[in-house]
């Protein structure tokens, strides 16, 4: 087998067992580093659109979507070795598990240059006019360092994304193929893994946003694009990898359920009432097999991914209720 090209997010991190935290550690540190150096912190506005808390979030957002980008894609790896056993063919979720870590070149390239293009539309709208986009990145290093600190956030949060959405895709595919065991429902769990998991690089970063709040002077447009961006994505990240496994478990259980309904239907009616105990005799196991069919879950989730799901849901919300409710404290101390 060919081997893939790591995915260049992935070739920042570092090995070990502390790896991801030592990634996100030194991004902070020399993002902030590096923002400090142009003067960004020293409360002194040299120019329009300044914001220190804009230069805090793109730290901490690009610091946070590296190593959890990392986890993630080795979590949707492990799921697809966990489905080996219902696969048609075993090799294929190694096959599966490496084109998840791997990517092509030109994939690549062509998410990072999205990512450069948003950022810079992204820039284009914050300004105004091309003119003044293009005034603000030369003016002083303040400006220039945001400038660049859009691209940097779009271009990684771009590629984090085409990487998520590529893997969803592909567990959506693996969703017709697999071989349907209705009495072992939980071997379909690391499709609902893979979703819930997926959706946490973005839950994570829209709980970043309130960063930008305490800047009473932010623009909305500065928010909103990457808010939309992020909610599509975790829309189609959680449902892509589930769609297809859900009609494949849904039509087995429709399958079953009249297959069943057929040979009661012919046992009751072979036997004559006369013989109702040999009748009741026959029925009642495929009564009870029936029942416990028909309470098969179609959706392939069970209580701990549940559970993990709620909590990822609710980061967002108490993070932005907390940022509005400091923000109050502020200007009442104001």
């Amino acid at each position: 087998m060919r081997e893939p090209h790591a995915i260049w997010l992935l070739r920042l991190v570092p090995g070990g067992r502390h790896g991801r935290l030592v990634a996100g550690t030194v991004i902070f540190l020399v993002l902030m580093a590096a923002y400090a150096a142009t003067g960004m912190f020293d409360g002194v506005d040299t120019a329009e659109f300044i914001s220190p808390e804009v230069a805090v979030f793109f730290c901490v957002i690009v610091a946070y979507i590296v190593p959890v980008f990392h986890y993630i894609t080795h979590l949707t790896a492990a799921a697809a070795r966990d489905l080996a056993p219902v696969l048609p063919d075993s090799r294929s979720s190694e096959e599966l598990a490496q084109r998840i870590i791997g990517q092509s070149p030109f994939n690549q390239l062509l998410a990072a240059g999205t990512g450069l293009g948003a950022g810079l539309m992204h820039h284009f709208f914050l300004s105004g006019s091309v003119s003044r986009a293009i005034d603000g990145m030369t003016r002083d290093a303040k400006s220039a360092a945001l400038a660049v600190g859009t691209l940097v956030v779009w271009t990684f949060l771009t590629a984090v994304i085409f990487a998520l959405v590529r893997n969803a895709r592909l567990f959506s595919t693996l969703g017709a193929t697999v071989r349907i065991d209705l009495l072992r429902t939980r071997a379909y769990t690391p499709f609902a893994r893979v979703a819930v998991s997926s959706t946490l690089a973005l839950i994570g970063a829209q709980a970043a946003f309130p960063i930008m709040w305490i800047d009473p002077d932010v623009s909305a447009i500065a928010m909103v694009p990457g808010l939309i961006a992020t909610t599509i994505a975790m829309v189609f990240l959680f449902v892509l990898p589930l769609i297809s496994i859900h009609r494949a478990i849904a039509a087995a259980k429709r399958a079953e359920v009249a297959r069943l309904d057929d040979t009661i239907g012919r046992i009751a009616a072979e036997l004559p009432a006369r013989h109702d105990n040999v009748r009741l005799a026959q029925l009642n196991p495929l009564l009870s097999f029936r029942r416990e069919i028909e309470a098969v879950s179609e959706w392939p989730f069970d209580t701990s991914v549940s559970g993990r799901l709620a909590l990822y849901l609710i980061i967002p919300p108490l993070t932005w209720v907390g940022a509005a409710l400091i923000e109050m404290l502020i200007d009442d101390l104001v």
